[in-house]
């Protein structure tokens, strides 16, 4: 699909972060479930960047933190 790999090109780029690049994914997967487009998301998926999760970096931090006291 053209569009999700033009939305990772941007993440390459700097212009978005990768769990942009998600939402557009679930966007794009919603249409063509309900206009009836038979593609292998399973497949597509698997390109997709994976999203850097800093919430539970934070936590971490505060929790270490927090039993120091």
């Amino acid at each position: 699909m053209s569009f999700i790999d033009f939305q990772k090109e941007r993440v390459k780029r700097d212009e978005m972060s990768e769990s942009t690049v998600t939402n557009y994914y679930k966007a794009t997967k919603l249409f063509c479930v309900m206009n009836d487009l038979v593609l292998n998301w399973k497949r597509i998926s698997k390109g997709l960047p994976r999203a850097k999760n800093s919430s539970r970096i934070n936590n971490k931090r505060l929790t270490v933190t927090s039993a120091a006291a």
